[in-house]
């Protein structure tokens, strides 16, 4: 079960299919992520900025990494210190446009590629996204089974692969159960600490 708005909040529920109970329970809005995981006891929070330390992958996920495969951000296309770069590439199925977009840092003269998007040319849809930090690529995102839902075209098959955290999670939703635009009841973005559960709070060493 999957909110997502615009520009930083999501909360994801994802259970199990057996029992319907909740495998793990997490969210983020603002500068804040909240993970409960039920079989484990824990309740783990912190900044959103905060390194991962752990080398279990079910620690590395991370709610906001998410959201940016869920909602798709805007390019930048007015002034600023933001450029974009149109290409061509092809492989055995399809041609593509690629747009990059680069961001200019004045302080050191320095360029920097941030991030990279994949249309695919006939039917002008996004089927590949890449984010970078320092050259290095950090998520891979693409898109599959689009979909017309209330007057507009969504994918129903999102896979959000995050390189350095070492996870990988395939989103695949049904027509039926997809709303665009819904009214959000207040507190749909944080997940409360249950109680007697651990306290883990993350932190920058």
């Amino acid at each position: 079960y999957t909110v997502a708005q615009a520009p930083s909040s999501v909360f994801i529920n994802i259970l199990n299919p057996l029992t319907n109970s909740s495998v793990i329970t997490m969210a983020a809005s603002g500068d804040t992520f909240q993970i409960w995981i039920p079989r484990e006891n824990k309740y783990v929070t912190g900044k959103t900025s905060v390194k991962l330390q752990e080398e279990n992958p079910i620690y590395n996920v991370r709610p906001h990494h998410l959201l940016p495969g869920l909602l798709v951000e805007s390019i930048p296309v007015e002034g600023g210190s933001y450029r974009c770069f149109l290409e061509e590439e092809q492989d055995n199925r399809f041609k593509y446009y690629v747009i990059s977009v680069i961001h200019l840092e004045k302080a050191d003269n320095a360029v920097k590629l941030l991030r990279k998007l994949w249309i695919e040319r006939s039917m002008l849809r996004l089927t590949r996204q890449h984010y970078y930090d320092s050259g290095e690529v950090i998520s891979v995102i693409r898109y599959d089974k689009w979909l017309e839902v209330d007057g507009g075209v969504v994918s129903t098959a999102i896979q959000v692969e995050r390189k350095r955290e070492n996870y990988r999670v395939r989103f695949e939703f049904m027509k039926n159960a997809i709303r665009v635009n819904p009214s959000i009841k207040e507190g749909a973005f944080q997940v409360p600490r249950p109680s007697g559960a651990e306290l883990v709070v993350v932190e920058s060493n």
